[in-house]
């Protein structure tokens, strides 16, 4: 991403379900403050917009995220 934009990560897309019933929905809970850049959940998704500091450009973002069914 480059300085500064914003990205909708769906976290969910590969996770399924747990034990019946089935057909609930999983929901984003909360995530972490990333160690560059900021994360909020925001309309199901993790919403992470990259950091305005041209000196961490090219670093990888880590945070965590928690689902729940």
């Amino acid at each position: 991403l480059a300085l500064g934009t914003a990205e909708e990560l769906n976290v969910r897309r590969n996770d399924l379900p747990g034990p019946a019933p089935e057909n609930e929905a999983i929901t984003v809970v909360s995530v972490t403050t990333p160690n560059i850049g900021t994360a909020v959940v925001q309309n199901g998704t993790v919403l992470f917009t990259a950091p305005t500091d041209p000196a961490v450009f090219g670093q990888t973002a880590r945070f965590s995220y928690t689902l729940r069914d």
